[in-house]
């Protein structure tokens, strides 16, 4: 989003951001790094993931949404790691 709003190269559009907008995505949080591990950035995360895996990341962050009442998903642990991981390239 970070990234959308400085006019650099994402692969978030105003389409996608109006969808994360209307389920009250969180666009403020900030998670905090444990233990100074840092998260490698996967392939296909970037500007250049296609837009089916979006849509499916999406619908994942729908459901996490339901089961939790919130956005603010978790980088770390195995359960949602790949999630946490989208939602914040989401922010940047």
């Amino acid at each position: 989003y970070i990234n959308f709003m400085q006019g650099k190269k994402t692969a978030l559009t105003k389409n996608r951001i109006r969808r994360l907008g209307e389920i009250g995505f969180d666009w403020d949080y900030a998670a905090v790094k444990v233990r100074g591990e840092k998260v490698r950035r996967k392939k296909g995360a970037g500007p250049g993931m296609n837009h089916a895996l979006w849509d499916e990341r999406f619908n994942m962050l729908l459901q996490y949404l339901e089961e939790h009442g919130h956005t603010r998903v978790p980088q770390k642990g195995k359960q949602h790691a790949i999630l946490g991981t989208w939602v914040s390239e989401q922010r940047k």
